[in-house]
């Protein structure tokens, strides 16, 4: 199956990252270890890093997560002063307030 090819073959990264990133005695865990891979691989990008949660977050199912993480996107591209944003309306920003005030 994909998913354990998947596994494995970054099982195998990880490890690796965890044995020559880190300060000898750190003791990584696995997260510690893709993020940091994360970073390399996407050149150190913010906002490729957290458009790869989002679509990590929806294959999980975790579809709220991943709205809340796109709008602070579209936020930072919109202060960045990035051209081709996509800025969220006003009506969108306000239902994700309500609902995070909701969720506490």
């Amino acid at each position: 199956m994909l998913e354990n090819t998947i596994k494995n073959k970054v099982g195998d990264l990880i490890n690796q990252v965890k044995s020559n990133c880190f300060m000898p005695n750190a003791n990584p865990t696995a997260r510690q270890a893709f993020g940091l891979m994360m970073s390399k691989f996407f050149k150190w990008s913010g906002i490729c890093i957290a458009e790869a949660a989002v679509y990590a977050l929806r294959d999980s199912n975790f579809r709220m997560l991943a709205e809340n993480i796109e709008t602070l996107i579209e936020y930072e591209l919109m202060d960045s002063g990035q051209h081709g944003c996509v800025i969220v309306s006003k009506r969108r920003f306000d239902h994700l307030v309500k609902v995070a005030e909701e969720n506490g």
